[in-house]
């Protein structure tokens, strides 16, 4: 079984080479928290950009969130215990991603699946960039939009430069809205 990330190209407005840079920063990668990349093809006279990645049947921490209502507190040690494991494993994704140089630059609860172990995976690399050397991303021109509110590093929202640490502060956003 297969996920495929069906994107229709003049609709959206990506071009087809935004979009094989996105697959070719997914066969990159190869973690346990990230999900897997197999293939990507056109189709339909060019009209369609197909992804095909694991299938992750587990839904999202988005979805996950939702469900629960309040705050973690001392008295729930199975939610706590989820907390912590989804958490460690979206950073450990995050660590790797970053040894190799590359941004997230769109972590978001929409953006972190789980597969049928409970094991939570990043994906959605489509605004993910490849920084060479030691330099952070720009944040001119509008490169500081990218990525949610809620989750956006100060740096980036103020216009700065940011790093890989952008990723993690959105991380602990995500983790402060758990708990």
């Amino acid at each position: 079984v297969y996920a495929v990330k069906l994107v229709k190209i003049k609709k959206t407005g990506v071009g087809v080479e935004k979009l094989r840079e996105e697959c070719a920063r997914l066969s990159m990668l190869n973690h346990p928290n990230i999900v897997r990349y197999f293939t990507a093809f056109r189709f339909k006279k060019d009209k369609f950009f197909a992804i095909a990645m694991e299938h992750l049947a587990g839904g999202s921490l988005l979805e996950r969130l939702q469900r629960v209502s309040g705050p973690l507190t001392s008295g729930q040690r199975q939610r706590e215990a989820q907390t912590e494991q989804w958490a460690r494993q979206v950073a450990s994704g995050l660590a790797y991603m970053h040894a190799l140089r590359m941004q997230h630059r769109d972590l978001k609860p929409d953006n972190v699946l789980f597969d049928e172990h409970q094991n939570a995976r990043i994906i959605d690399l489509g605004l993910a960039e490849v920084v060479i050397a030691k330099s952070k991303v720009s944040s001119a021109g509008g490169a500081n939009k990218v990525g949610a509110d809620m989750y956006r590093s100060p740096e980036k929202a103020m216009g700065r430069a940011y790093d890989g640490k952008d990723d993690v502060w959105a991380l602990g956003c995500m983790l402060a809205g758990a708990v």
